[in-house]
């Protein structure tokens, strides 16, 4: 499946064990939305993200710290 920003949120798909974000989310919410669809019921995934250097240094901190939790 390939999706933009609508698919991460309200959608609930069953069985989805990898994500791959080709672009970052400009704001963690967007991203974490994103990532959970491999996190349903229970269930655990891999996600991917590539970044480059338009990424914003705010949310790849962000993203380091729940890492770490």
């Amino acid at each position: 499946m390939i999706a933009t920003d609508v698919a991460a949120r309200g959608l609930d798909l069953p069985n989805v064990h990898l994500i791959i974000n080709y672009d970052m989310t400009e704001n963690i919410d967007d991203y974490l939305h994103r990532i959970g669809r491999t996190g349903r019921a229970g269930q655990h995934g891999t996600a991917i993200t590539f970044i480059n250097n338009t990424t914003l240094l705010s949310v790849i901190k962000e993203v380091k710290s729940i890492m770490y939790e």
